[in-house]
């Protein structure tokens, strides 16, 4: 059922420019170079949005070429480098391959996250149909259709968690940064328990993911160079956001009142639930609360950056069964239901 909704919605993106799947990179003029853009491929006015890095770095994973680095907007992008790396391999490194490659590569990895997600609710004695649930977060599928990184870092996120894998949570971390929580209260928890063992592993990926981030951040000469992004810029900007929202953009307010909430309401669930799961995810909220406001105005943007919550939360709310955790991934269907009827139908 996953694999055939996320390969309606990749037929569907594919079908606004005759199937070259060009519209996911959504390549900006601002950025862009010539040599970085394929035969017949028109930049877009503006910066574009943030497939086209990936896309970049996909032709040219090592960066031989003078003009890839300049064509990036941050040198982040470079930091996720699992995704366009597999995407090069796949494709042979074969350029005109890339943009088939990339959105057939994401159907691929949610369509794993569900499986995944269905295997913990079996080990939790739940029905597997219950995943869907994660499937039909908007977070989750919406980067499908931009050609984004979210769908392989969280099938690696949910799959390091369900087997306790510190190697599976680091290739996670190096799909997107923001993995990195599930490393530092994974690793909290062992320490706390005196499992030195796999408290250092944890430690060592986040070691190796330090020095990763710091190399990056040294070495990509991008338009720009950070090592945090956005974040806190303002403080409390979903909550600023909301508050300007609420009364001009009725409709706009409430998708982003449901971010909010599934937000905080995998930060209550502590209050009966304190698996790693749990942790995680209320660690992930708030990485996701402190985003700028860059992330939080931006209707494709803020889903994403909290998908990460949603995915940890659901094995989970499979052991406990709490309510909050039912009121949550409730909060996501509805969501991701109304996101879809809005993208499919208009």
């Amino acid at each position: 059922m996953g694999l055939l909704f996320f390969t309606l919605l990749a037929l569907r993106v594919g079908s606004t420019d005759g199937f070259r799947y060009l519209r996911p990179i959504q390549a900006g003029e601002v950025l862009s170079r010539p040599a970085v853009l394929l035969p017949g491929q028109v930049p877009m006015p503006g910066v574009g949005y943030d497939g086209q890095f990936y896309f970049y770095i996909a032709q040219d994973p090592f960066l031989r070429k003078p003009e890839t680095a300049p064509s990036l907007d941050n040198s982040l992008r470079y930091r996720r480098i699992l995704y366009p790396f597999l995407a090069w391999a796949l494709s042979l490194g074969q350029r005109q391959l890339l943009p088939y490659v990339l959105i057939a590569l994401n159907v691929m990895a949610a369509t794993a996250l569900v499986t995944v997600s269905a295997l913990a609710a079996i080990r939790a004695g739940r029905s597997p149909w219950l995943a869907l649930a994660v499937g039909l977060f908007p977070g989750l599928w919406i980067p499908i259709m931009l050609d984004l990184t979210e769908p392989l870092q969280l099938a690696l996120l949910a799959a390091g968690m369900l087997a306790g894998s510190s190697g599976l949570l680091l290739l996670s971390c190096l799909s997107k940064e923001t993995s990195a929580v599930a490393l530092l209260t994974e690793g909290g928890r062992h320490l706390l328990a005196r499992r030195w063992w796999p408290a250092g592993r944890q430690v060592l990926a986040l070691a190796v993911l330090a020095g990763w981030s710091l190399f990056v951040w040294r070495a990509v000469r991008a338009h720009e160079s950070t090592l945090g992004g956005h974040l806190l810029d303002p403080p409390g900007a979903p909550f600023l956001l909301l508050a300007r929202d609420l009364g001009p953009q009725p409709a706009r307010a409430m998708f982003l009142l449901v971010a909010v909430l599934v937000c905080l309401l995998a930060l209550v669930r502590l209050a009966w639930a304190r698996d790693g799961g749990a942790w995680a995810a209320a660690a992930y909220s708030l990485v996701g609360l402190a985003a700028g406001s860059d992330t939080w105005a931006d209707p494709t943007a803020y889903f994403r950056v909290i998908a990460g919550a949603v995915v940890l939360a659901f094995p989970s709310w499979c052991l406990a069964r709490d309510r909050a955790g039912t009121i949550l991934l409730a909060l996501g269907v509805v969501a991701g239901l109304a996101t879809a009827i809005v993208v499919l139908v208009f």
